[in-house]
């Protein structure tokens, strides 16, 4: 009779620090709620609109330059510039955000750009159009790395006619800065 009273204690002893370490129970008690935190570690979001930024980027296309970003919240757009001696590169592309989290955003888009370049007296004035996916990641507030892939083609000048050069998967990479 003792050791069923001791199995009986047991399991009540038990099954009632079970319920204190759940917390069932503990608005009867103690009806303040319990704190929550409400700041975050940042007040960043990817869909805030960053302003204006400049950067780089780098195509394997060739598009290559310094870059110029607006970014208008659900929107960004890029241009791209390079003045050289024997090459000039011109560049716009436009992004559509998809998707985005604290730090980061996907985006849909598209762009156009044309080179001239100059080597030895021969010119060639190529003409891009790509399309794409773009993902940008914020290593701090106003720092975006960004990476893209897509379908490119680059069209391409030849005894005054336009024939379609290469069509290919295209990628690319960049950097910006954002001023707030």
């Amino acid at each position: 009779m003792l050791s069923m009273r001791l199995c009986i204690l047991a399991i009540l002893c038990i099954s009632s620090s079970a319920l204190a370490q759940d917390g069932f129970g503990d608005s009867a008690l103690d009806p303040t709620p319990a704190p929550t935190n409400t700041s975050s570690s940042s007040s960043y979001s990817s869909s805030s609109a960053n302003g204006f930024g400049v950067g780089a980027t780098s195509t394997l296309t060739g598009l290559n330059g310094l870059s110029v970003v607006l970014d208008a919240g659900k929107t960004h757009y890029e241009g791209i510039f390079l003045i050289g001696e024997e090459v000039l590169n011109l560049g716009a592309r436009g992004w559509f955000h998809i998707h985005e989290s604290k730090r980061a955003d996907l985006s849909l888009g598209a762009g156009f750009g044309f080179q001239r370049i100059d080597v030895g007296g021969e010119s060639e004035t190529p003409l891009h159009i790509e399309g794409g996916l773009q993902i940008r990641v914020f290593i701090a507030d106003n720092v975006a790395l960004s990476a893209d892939a897509g379908l490119a083609f680059v069209v391409q000048d030849g005894d005054d006619q336009f024939v379609l050069g290469s069509h290919d998967l295209f990628g690319g990479a960049g950097i910006a800065y954002f001023f707030k």
